[in-house]
């Protein structure tokens, strides 16, 4: 019996891509320095801090585009040291802040969750590199 649209299951590349909001999408964006003013260095530190947040092998499959199980929230909160992604947005306030006066603004509790999106996808967005 050959399957029809309703039963087309989305691979996990589709999955991940939908729920990752490309940098360049969110509505902050603008607060943080622009790729084109980074350096290299720049960018091997904020993976490097991002890789001590994040369990980045139990999302390689997904991110590479590999036809696996997407992990459940629950599964991807387990993944993530709170800490770490803290120390990640503290690391980008101090060094990648392009306008000052809006991040300040912006980087308040009551926004963590849209602060901790952004620096994910700043940092993301930086290690897909030029071929992605």
């Amino acid at each position: 019996m050959p399957k029809t649209p309703q039963d087309h299951k989305a691979p996990a590349a589709e999955i991940a891509e939908a729920r990752q909001l490309r940098f360049d999408e969110l509505d902050n964006a603008h607060l943080l320095k622009p790729f084109s003013k980074l350096k290299a260095s720049d960018s091997v530190r904020l993976i490097n801090r991002l890789k001590g947040a994040l369990d980045i092998g139990a999302f390689a499959s997904i991110f590479d585009g590999e036809d696996e199980m997407p992990l459940t929230f629950s599964e991807e909160l387990e993944k993530i040291d709170f800490d770490g992604v803290g120390d990640l947005i503290e690391y980008i306030d101090e060094r990648y802040v392009e306008d000052r006066e809006g991040w300040d603004a912006f980087n308040i509790a009551e926004n963590f969750q849209d602060v901790m999106q952004l620096c994910l996808a700043y940092v993301g967005e930086m290690g897909k590199g030029k071929d992605s």
